[in-house]
């Protein structure tokens, strides 16, 4: 499929195409997709078609692997909601921004472009949060290892809930990025994959409880967060996992308490 300005002015089906006046190239290997593409296309004005091009050709290039062909549909008919919505004065917020920067942070990069680029080429002004919507339908794309959606806004939501429980059971400030928030974040979202797999029979090893037990006596109060954690999980966590959960929140602790 061809997307550009006057291409098929005057032209009739088996016609050759001005290959000067192409813009877009889409290639569809998937069937089905195609028509629903042309559906959609029909629907919306050429300049969303041009953005959805853009936004696509920079993130394979930027982020190194292959989309499949619905994520033309979709982000097409997403961006063109969203600026719909804006024009109404309907602004949509997302929750999940900042665990996703901290998860993907290289997909929010090229989502931070590509709501810079439907601001300029839509002349609007999308708030930033709206690459979080953009990260989802990234990650849940890919044409190799992509990400069940579900799960995705399922564990994001968890992890956005679990530092709202230790910001407040620690009276702590989590508003300023540090490195100790990351790599909590991303522990955290390993942990919810860990757990989801072992309620499919997978096996977790403990470490020695001795380790677990110097947690308990020198920081009780990282032990109970860390607790805390498991109750909201509704699991019982090993000790393994309540022993580096224990870690990750003392490093916030020391972090925050410090500069607070």
């Amino acid at each position: 499929m061809f997307i550009g300005a006057g291409l098929g002015y005057k032209k009739k089906v088996g016609d050759s195409v001005d290959e000067d006046k192409i813009e877009h190239t889409f290639i569809m290997q998937e069937s089905g997709v195609l028509n629903k593409l042309s559906n959609l296309i029909a629907t919306v004005p050429v300049e969303y078609t041009r953005v959805v091009g853009d936004i696509i050709k920079h993130a394979e290039r930027c982020l190194n692997y292959e989309f499949t062909d619905m994520l033309y549909v979709t982000l097409l008919d997403h961006i063109y909601n969203l600026v719909d919505l804006w024009r109404q004065g309907i602004i949509l917020h997302n929750k999940m921004f900042f665990e996703l920067k901290r998860l993907y942070p290289e997909e929010m990069q090229v989502a931070l472009w590509s709501v810079d680029l439907i601001n300029q080429k839509l002349q609007v002004k999308v708030q930033d949060e709206e690459a979080a919507n953009i990260v989802m339908h990234f990650i849940t794309s890919r044409r190799s290892n992509p990400i069940d959606v579900t799960d995705v806004v399922s564990n994001t939501s968890k992890i956005h809930d679990i530092l709202e429980l230790v910001r407040i059971y620690n009276h702590l400030d989590l508003s300023r990025s540090s490195l100790a928030l990351d790599r909590f974040t991303i522990h955290l979202n390993f942990l919810l994959k860990r757990l989801s797999l072992d309620q499919k029979g997978r096996q977790v090893k403990d470490i020695e409880e001795d380790f677990l037990e110097k947690i308990r006596e020198k920081d009780i109060l990282s032990y109970k967060t860390a607790m805390l954690i498991g109750d909201y999980l509704g699991k019982s966590l090993t000790s393994d996992e309540l022993f580096y959960l224990s870690l990750h929140v003392r490093r916030l602790l020391d972090e925050y308490k410090e500069n607070s």
